[in-house]
């Protein structure tokens, strides 16, 4: 094996192996390098070969393209010359570049995807160039227009390549482009439907990511600005904000709350005081106005702090001594920011551990800026605790402290159906008792009444309700402050809805996108959204507990079985995560527990705004999870019909359900198809 061919090894670690090469990989343009090689063009050099048996193509007819050297300069190269092929309509008319097929001469196909679709349309050397390479391609039944092929050749890398060593005899680098033109069909008068109507029909239940539908239970809302170009600016959903400066002839405060099901639409409600008191005026507001965006935009989870494993380790080893612990702390603050958003007006204590992470997080301060607005809609302060703990004061300041985190632990438990690990929260004893550590670390959110004597807080800036105060002062008063009392983004704030757009609202909000009615008085209705699943569960006029289940394995009964059962009271109460694993007639377990697994390993508690009501002779729940959660226990949800169990209980006790009260559906969740029907005999097994 040559050097040259093991440095295609080599070359994979800088991005430019051709196998790396992007479906419509701009790095075929001029203009562009690879390698460390710009590319140059290369049309009439006679010593390479590049055509096609036609000028036209049809759709679904061959063109037989060949690459030949004519003599033995692109041949005998001292590491050999390596080819890359990219087909690509001057106008992409509904993306169909149509597919590179019958490759000869040690090319392949590329390894990429474009979306969820192979890439067709790319192709590379795999071995030196022997002289004589040649591949197919047919245009798709929606390619129009030129179509451009494109073939790069090239023997090595640049002397700035770090790889230039690798090539000793290496005296000129380059890298050819040369190109041929087919023509095809015009283009058609009227625009592409994307995706047609089979295509749309495959995702009748998945809401589209424009911001055109609303999701629920955001802590924040995107307003969209009337700005050329359009911009946008997150704030706090639920929460009392300032009307801009410009609009105090409309409101004072405001309150956007989100809604509590997908789909439906945002409220605005209007004031005249500064604090969102009294009657405000309330309307509607469309999402072309201001939308409630979904877990991808304001998740915890989706906060990169990889780079603060590291970091952590290094600038506090005593306290992160290895990588375990700094993924365990990070892990807890995304916890602890969720618990922020879920209990805005709770205070919150974090561990020294937990604190760190967040040090770490703040000195990135643009970043941490950006997050806690996608997060919160507002900025995040960071109040430390002061003084000695030999000093009274500062004992029982942190005492109210440890107080607010056991408040904070009920929460947790609440919230993530698991307890506060003790590498992480050394003082999770919740039930208290003698000997409990004093908090060594700060406040989220502290509020006291005079920042003065403020042990546990930051004296200077002392929390949300000095802050808030702060932002909805009347001009006047923000005049007469001193300037450094005054940041520039008090002086911005909400914009309300312009009456001309409140006219234009739909007359029905769309809310689920899909239903089924799998038992007699139950009915399902869901929404996809991004990575997650929004999902409502409701049953009329008998009061008992109920259930779905998701299996996938035959023959498709309760073993194996992934559940989410909602229970109103007697022996359970609240919607649960359960798992069963065996066929016999136990209990399904919680899905989080150990014992709950036939290997002991315990689950993840994967279901997010969990609810439950009773009302009107109805009970309903309501609950989020992720389409895949990356749990063994849980189901994934994709594209494709799959079997679902529904059942419901004789009374509230979480008991035998009996056969009249069960059955199983094929449903697709993305199409919205719905397939009942009943449950034979021996293929019944109950709850008991």
């Amino acid at each position: 094996m040559t050097i040259w061919r093991c440095s295609w090894l080599f070359l994979a670690l800088a991005g430019a192996h051709p196998v790396n090469l992007e479906c419509n990989d701009p790095r075929f343009d001029l203009g562009y390098q690879a390698m460390h090689v710009y590319i140059q063009p290369n049309q009439l050099d006679p010593s390479m070969a590049f055509v096609a048996d036609t000028e036209e193509y049809k759709p679904g007819s061959p063109v037989h393209i060949t690459v030949r050297a004519n003599g033995s300069k692109y041949v005998k190269a001292p590491y050999g010359v390596y080819l890359a092929l990219r087909a690509q309509p001057v106008l992409g008319w509904k993306g169909d570049y149509g597919a590179f097929s019958e490759l000869t001469g040690q090319l392949n196909l590329s390894t990429k995807t474009w979306g969820d679709k192979p890439c067709l349309n790319t192709a590379f050397s795999a071995g030196a160039f022997t002289g004589e390479a040649s591949l197919t391609w047919t245009a798709g039944p929606d390619t129009v227009g030129d179509v451009v092929i494109s073939l790069l050749w090239g023997n090595g890398v640049g002397t700035d390549d770090p790889l230039a060593n690798k090539f000793p005899n290496m005296t000129h680098a380059y890298l050819h482009l040369r190109t041929l033109t087919l023509r095809g069909p015009g283009i058609p008068n009227h625009p592409p439907s994307f995706g047609g109507v089979a295509a749309v029909s495959k995702s009748r239940c998945v809401a589209a990511a424009e911001g055109g539908y609303n999701l629920p239970h955001s802590p924040v809302f995107v307003q969209k600005l009337r700005t050329f170009p359009a911009r946008s600016v997150t704030l706090p959903a639920g929460r009392c904000i300032a009307c801009r400066e410009d609009h105090k002839q409309h409101c004072l405060s405001a309150r956007i709350d989100c809604p509590a099901e997908p789909g439906l639409l945002a409220t605005e409600s209007l004031f005249f005081t500064k604090d969102c008191s009294g009657q405000g005026v309330v309307s509607h507001l469309p999402t072309s106005f201001a939308h409630c965006p979904g877990p991808e935009y304001h998740s915890p989870e989706n906060l990169d702090l990889e780079r603060f494993v590291h970091k952590l380790q290094r600038d506090y080893p005593w306290h992160v001594p290895d990588e375990a612990t700094a993924r365990a702390a990070l892990a807890e603050y995304r916890r602890m920011l969720y618990l922020i958003q879920k209990f805005p007006d709770a205070p919150v204590v974090p561990s020294k551990l937990v604190d760190l992470a967040w040090h770490e997080h703040i000195l990135d301060t643009q970043q941490y800026k950006k997050d806690s607005q996608a997060l919160f809609g507002r900025y995040i302060h960071h109040a430390p605790s002061f003084g000695d703990d030999q000093d009274e004061a500062v004992k029982a300041e942190k005492q109210s402290m440890l107080k607010d985190q056991a408040s904070m632990f009920e929460k947790y438990v609440q919230i993530f159906e698991d307890e506060p690990k003790t590498q992480v929260w050394p003082t999770a004893q919740r039930l208290g008792g003698a000997g409990a550590r004093l908090p060594d670390c700060c406040k989220a959110l502290c509020v006291k009444p005079n920042c003065a004597s403020c042990v546990g807080c930051n004296a200077v800036n002392c929390g949300k309700e000095e802050e808030a105060a702060d932002l909805l002062r009347s001009a006047k008063d923000k005049l007469r402050a001193k300037p450094a009392e005054v940041l520039p983004e008090h002086f911005a704030g909400y914009v309300p809805l312009p009456p001309r757009l409140s006219q234009r609202l739909p007359s029905a909000e769309p809310g689920y996108l899909c239903k089924a009615q799998p038992l007699p008085g139950m009915a399902l209705a869901w929404t996809i959204a991004g990575d997650n699943i929004y999902m409502k569960q409701s049953l009329e006029s008998v009061e008992s507990w109920y259930g779905i289940g998701f299996s996938d394995v035959e023959p498709y009964d309760m073993s194996y079985a992934d559940f989410i059962v909602t229970m109103f009271n007697k022996n359970y109460s609240g919607v649960r995560d359960m798992y069963k694993f065996d066929k016999g007639n136990n209990y399904p377990c919680w899905d989080v527990l150990g014992q709950c697994s036939l290997n002991g390993t315990a689950g993840t508690a994967d279901l997010k705004d969990r609810s439950n009501t009773r009302q009107n002779g109805i009970s309903t729940s309501t609950w989020t999870r992720k389409l895949v959660t990356g749990d063994y226990k849980d189901s994934p949800i994709k594209q494709g019909s799959k079997k679902v169990l529904f059942a419901r209980g004789i009374d509230d006790f979480f008991t035998y359900h009996g056969k009249a009260q069960a059955g199983t559906c094929d449903v697709d969740f993305f199409s919205g198809e719905v397939s009942c029907g009943k449950l034979k005999a021996d293929k019944l097994t109950s709850f008991v």
